[in-house]
């Protein structure tokens, strides 16, 4: 596309006045580009043309003279922020870069000796945990919290116990104290009939429950005295 052969224009206001040394304060340096041509101006000062030089962060750009050295600095300390002044970069054509240099400048030094390939933001910063890869999700802030235990004696093998949680119970985790094999249900008198078998040392877990009437429990154990142990949340 002829866009993208193209940097865009892009213009913001000092926010710091400027200095000897070509150092300009801005609120956003995002789409700025080094070696791009600027034009600076404010209300007392008549507008003159530079060259961007370096964009060390998101809030600061340097300029120097077109066409010199990278490293050479022009003063703007004529242009304040009393005075509204503000820094242009108009569209403009791209420079051409010969195949040597891209490959210089896509290179990744020793140790690595590799084509950098990371991602970076708008402002040719990495993601690291102090600048984190923005996403966008939707989070539901109702979740599961107030976790209730319930230690449910089962004194006798062999014989149906039911159980009941609230309907406010969102999820909820069943294992056996004494590790015996045991039968669940939910419905009551299935429990030797049509059932889930819980081996020793099982968990069973029932996670997303929407429920609009409390939910019962049915439970079976092979073994007397045993205590079934149910941890749910609200």
């Amino acid at each position: 596309m002829a866009s993208e052969r193209k940097w865009l224009s892009v213009s913001q206001v000092f926010t710091a006045n400027g200095t000897i040394n070509g150092v300009i304060s801005v609120a956003s340096a995002s789409n700025f580009k080094v070696k791009a041509r600027v034009i600076i101006q404010s209300s007392t000062q008549n507008q003159a043309a530079f060259e961007v030089k370096n964009i060390p962060n998101k809030n600061t750009i340097e300029v120097g003279p077109i066409g010199k050295d990278i490293d050479e600095r022009s003063d703007v300390s004529m242009y304040i922020v009393a005075d509204l002044a503000r820094i242009t970069q108009l569209k403009q054509k791209r420079p051409a870069i010969g195949p040597g240099e891209i490959d210089r400048a896509v290179y990744e030094e020793e140790p690595i000796v590799a084509r950098r390939v990371f991602p970076v933001d708008e402002y040719g910063d990495g993601y690291t945990t102090d600048n984190p890869f923005p996403v966008e999700a939707t989070v539901e802030t109702t979740g599961v919290v107030n976790p209730h235990i319930i230690n449910f004696p089962m004194p006798l093998a062999n014989i149906e116990y039911a159980i009941t949680l609230p309907v406010t119970a969102k999820r909820y985790i069943l294992k056996f104290r004494n590790s015996s094999k045991s039968f669940l249900s939910y419905i009551p008198g299935q429990t030797a009939v049509n059932f889930l078998t819980l081996s020793c040392g099982a968990v069973y877990i029932e996670d997303g429950l929407s429920l609009s009437a409390p939910l019962n429990i049915y439970l079976n154990n092979t073994k007397a005295g045993d205590i079934a142990e149910i941890v749910y949340w609200t």
